[in-house]
């Protein structure tokens, strides 16, 4: 488990963090979520002891990173672009990553065949596309097989197929037991393998929920093709909700649940060719909580309760 509580930093006058906490618990993927400059890197390093906090902490299976026994064994972890030197074989450079942190080199092979890197192994580095040395930075992390796995924006530079890859991986890991926390700005890819968020902005925590309370929208958009689109339209309005005419036989209604809109169509006689209701994306309610968060400030966004953690 991951626990922080009242993180903050600052850099010169900048306030990077402020008073920032959450709990990542293991058996599901959590999702760190903010836009550029929000204080989610910052927040990553503190909690792997690479920054110092001005006040708060963090600590990882009870005890600060730092003081944790052989803490490549009990976290892996993967910030910015992994580095390796590119004269080296993807072999080689796991190889020294598994001597200096005391790990038996059987299981250089074993994370070279889960990340998909096996018939590579003997080539150098630099040669690897940017997508390989994604997964051989992921192959680093998880080298000491850890409980807690910390990885920041991993799949930055994977194809279609390398990003369904690596949800799949995530999912299996957190439904091995481990603790997994991701960073990421590729919202509709991960939407699937998330399931609890931590939402930051402006060094703050704006949201801490399961991903389904996060995209729950009570007013999901109603699309109805029709030929009597003016008269639906017009029924909407009677029943207090919102409607637009966006084409000749097409209807979005919103402000009413699908069910409402089924019985406008009963009461009123509307002819329906179809009728699909749409709720919202991660990255739709993404959007939507920093409108809020820049309208309201992160003081006035409701967060989850404890029964929802």
């Amino acid at each position: 488990m991951i626990e922080v509580t009242g993180l903050a930093k600052r850099y010169g006058a900048h306030r990077a963090v402020d008073d920032v906490s959450f709990t990542v618990s293991p058996g599901h993927v959590t999702g760190f979520l903010g836009p550029n400059g929000a204080g989610k890197s910052t927040t990553l390093r503190m909690i792997l002891g690479l920054d110092v906090p001005d006040r708060g902490r963090a600590i990882i299976c009870g005890v600060p990173y730092r003081t944790l026994d052989a803490p490549t064994r009990r976290v892996g972890a993967l910030l910015d672009a992994p580095a390796a030197h590119p004269g080296r074989t993807a072999r080689a450079s796991l190889r020294i990553l598994a001597a200096a942190g005391r790990i038996c080199p059987r299981r250089v092979p074993e994370v070279l065949e889960q990340t998909g890197l096996a018939h590579v192994a003997n080539q150098h580095v630099g040669g690897f596309s940017t997508g390989m040395r994604a997964r051989l930075g992921v192959a680093a992390a998880l080298l000491g097989d850890p409980e807690v796995l910390i990885l920041d924006e991993p799949t930055n530079g994977l194809d279609p197929e390398g990003i369904a890859w690596m949800c799949t991986l995530l999912s299996d890991l957190a439904a091995g037991g481990r603790t997994v926390f991701v960073s990421s700005h590729l919202l509709g890819e991960l939407e699937r393998t998330l399931e609890h968020v931590v939402v930051i902005a402006k060094g703050r925590i704006v949201a801490d929920c399961p991903i389904n309370d996060l995209t729950h929208d009570d007013e999901p958009e109603i699309r109805v093709l029709t030929p009597d689109a003016a008269a639906l339209t017009a029924a909407v309005h009677s029943a207090g909700g919102r409607a637009e005419q966006v084409a000749e036989d097409e209807v979005r209604a919103t402000g009413l649940s699908r069910r409402e809109v089924a019985e406008l169509v009963n009461t009123h006689g509307v002819r329906v060719l179809e009728m699909t209701s749409r709720r919202s994306s991660l990255q739709d309610a993404f959007l939507k909580l920093m409108a809020r968060d820049a309208q309201h400030g992160p003081d006035r966004i409701d967060r989850c309760s404890e029964e929802s953690r």
